[in-house]
Formats: C-alpha cells, structure tokens, sequence
C-alpha cells in the first residue's frame, strides 16, 4: 500500500479493551441470564442465552443467493399486491421514507406470494412493523425469515441451544445495570455483522419479555443518507471500499469463545440494493467495525467515517424510533437500513429474539450496472422521475 494510505490497523483507535469487556458484560452475561433461569415464574427459559465451546466451519462466499422482491413486475408492485389488498389489515407509514406499521393480520398466514411482496416493501420501506400478534413464536419466526435467505448463525453472541443456533438471543435484567456512558451515540449506529463476507439482508426481532417503557430501537435510512451527500462527495465515494471487522465484537478482545474464526470483509462504501436499484451508504460511520477505507490516508478515512456516522446519527428527518411491546414483530433490510439500541430498560427484562438471513454480498455501483442491467440510481431521483412521470399522465419513460 502507498506510503502515507491507511493500513487497516489491528486495533480501532475508537474501542478499548476497557470498553469491550464492559460492552461484554452488559450485553452477553451469562450471569443475568443464569439468574433468569432460576426465576420460576418466567416463562422464556429455553430461549436464554448460552455460550456453548462448540466449533463451526469458516464460512464460504455465497453467490446467486434468491432475492424475494425482485421478481415483482414493476417498482412499488407490492402496492397493489396480494398482502396489500387483504380487507381486515391497516397499514400507515412511521415516516416519509422509511418504517411502514400493520395491523389487523396473523403474520403466519402468508403465503409466499405475499412474503415476496413483504421482501420489496423492505426493499423500499426499510422497516416493517407487525403488530398485534400473540401468537407468533420462534418457529414462525424462523419459518418467515428462511423465504429470504439462508439462516445466518452469529459467531459469537448467545443462542438458546446448539439446536437452535440461528436464533440470537440479547437478554439484560435486573443485574444488567449499564456503565454510565459505556455506549455513546457514535458506536450505537450500525449494520448487523458487516465483517462477514455475505453479511445479512432480512433481519427479524421481537422481545420475548418488553420493559414497561424504555429499550427502543432506532432505525436510520442509507437511502437518505447516500441522498443528503452532495453530488461531489457521492462521486468520490462511490468506487470506495471499507475494511470491517469484528471491532466491539471481538472475541479476542471479549475473552469469550469464538464458534467461527475470526472474520474481516471488504465491502463498497456505496452499495446498490438489489431489489430498488438504490444506492445506500453501508455499514460506514460505525466505529466499532469500520476499520477503513481502503487507499486513503488515515485522517481522510478518519475523518469521512466520522462524517458519514454523522449524518446517519444526526439526520432525525431519516429516523424512526421503535417502541417494543411482546406482541409486535419487526423485519428490517440490514442492507439500507442503520439501527441502533436505547440502553435504557435496566432494572426491567429485556428479552430478545432475533433471526437473520444470509443475503448476497454488498454490490457497489459499478457491479449492480453489470447484475441488474440497469443503472443504478438514489432513492430521491428515482422518485422524482416518478411523480415527473404521473404530473404528465405517464409519458415520460423511466
């Protein structure tokens, strides 16, 4: 690498011994979670956390993978689709461009024509909330999330059982109590796992056990951040690419037992979706797992990736904010969407249950002209020829 361009340094100067092992503490303790178990009245114990000495295979580059939205006609298909046009749902929109909420429907009678519809509008939407649903559990759960991809099993974090070792577990309870300012604003936004070499595409959360209030999750949109850039910058991003690693969740720094081998990735700074064609910003600005850009000296890296965190975290036009009960379900599209957690629910439980899908591996902008034979463009561009388009009855051609 020239002289003077970044070197990807083993360590982030942002995360410090001091600070993982209290991020450990905090969210992979086994002793809150051995507590839980000995509480006979809580009714979630084979879903608390373990941390089993088991060892997994490296994982391999996955190709060709299927991307549930795509095969829909035309952009906003899922509009007028079959999930869209049942009688009994109601559907609103958290905000403009991102988070869509429905209600009055059992999520587990979809069928696949309808999740596929459910794959373009998180393409689009980002953020899809189900709520009223007492009777969704972790199999229908799993069932849902294996439409979009192959089951993602963390390397790290706890998981109920061997058996069920694509199911994520976040617990915290009353012997949870955070370090004041262990976990800033800064390090809180991020893509999940974007170290892996096919990192997720559809993730699904719901809690098992909600505090009374507090534990929120915020979501931020890369549509809106790649759109807030001006033409210039995005130019000059656009055929970048970061180096992620594990950072915060490192088991070498965590002193806990790593199932895989430790993982590093490359991926476009500026990613295309799939499905929307949309260009995004992708995992950079989270400082635990952005160790670089790749060709560009330490301070400019530095200094676009504090950018960068800065306009997703401080852009609250482009932010939902997510108030948990145990009977809403939540799919998001960790490909153009950032998130972030309020650790705020302490001395309450907080229960979590989460499954991913594997997706394909980040396409830059360059890549998705060869892929989606097409060019790829932004989300506010795309939209603007739109309405263009409808303001002259359809003339004009897209």
């Amino acid at each position: 690498m020239a002289s003077g361009t970044t070197s990807l340094p083993d360590t982030p100067p942002t995360a410090s011994v001091e600070h993982v092992n209290i991020f450990h503490r905090y969210l992979f303790s086994e002793d809150a979670a051995n507590s839980a178990r000995k509480d006979e009245t809580y009714k979630h114990t084979e879903l608390l956390p373990t941390f089993p000495s088991i060892k997994w295979n490296p994982l391999e580059l996955l190709k060709g993978l299927p991307e549930p939205g795509r095969n829909l006609s035309q952009p906003h298909a899922w509009k007028s689709g079959q999930l869209m046009n049942r009688q009994e749902i109601v559907y609103s929109e958290m905000s403009p461009s991102l988070g869509s909420e429905i209600r009055n429907m059992d999520l587990r009678t979809l069928g696949n024509a309808e999740k596929d519809e459910l794959g373009a509008m998180l393409a689009e939407r980002g953020l899809v909330v189900f709520r009223n649903q007492p009777n969704f559990t972790v199999d229908d759960q799993t069932a849902l999330v294996s439409h979009f991809g192959p089951l993602y099993r963390h390397p790290t974090a706890g998981i109920p059982s061997e058996e069920l070792s694509h199911i994520r577990v976040l617990y915290q309870g009353p012997e949870s109590k955070p370090t004041p300012g262990f976990m800033s604003s800064v390090r809180q936004w991020h893509h999940d796992s974007p170290y892996e070499l096919n990192p997720p595409g559809i993730i699904s959360m719901r809690l098992l056990a909600a505090p009374p209030t507090g534990g929120d999750t915020v979501f931020s949109s890369g549509y809106d951040a790649y759109d807030l850039l001006s033409p210039g910058l995005q130019r000059f991003l656009e055929p970048l690419h970061a180096e992620h690693r594990p950072g915060q969740l490192d088991p070498l720094k965590m002193d806990m037992h790593a199932r895989r081998p430790h993982t590093s990735a490359i991926h476009p700074v500026i990613c295309v979706h799939p499905v929307t064609g949309w260009k995004t910003v992708f995992a950079i600005g989270t400082k635990g797992s952005t160790f670089g850009i790749v060709g560009l000296p330490q301070a400019e890296s530095e200094m676009l990736i504090d950018f960068l965190g800065a306009t997703v975290r401080d852009n609250i036009n482009s932010q939902v904010r997510l108030q948990w009960d145990e009977e809403t379900i939540a799919l998001w599209d960790n490909r153009c969407v950032f998130h972030a957690a309020t650790f705020n629910s302490y001395p309450h439980r907080r229960h979590a249950a989460l499954i991913s899908a594997v997706a394909n591996q980040p396409m830059s902008p360059e890549e998705a002209r060869a892929e989606l034979l097409r060019e790829p463009t932004s989300r506010a561009h795309s939209l603007d020829i739109e309405e263009k388009a409808a303001c002259s009855g359809g003339n004009n051609v897209i």
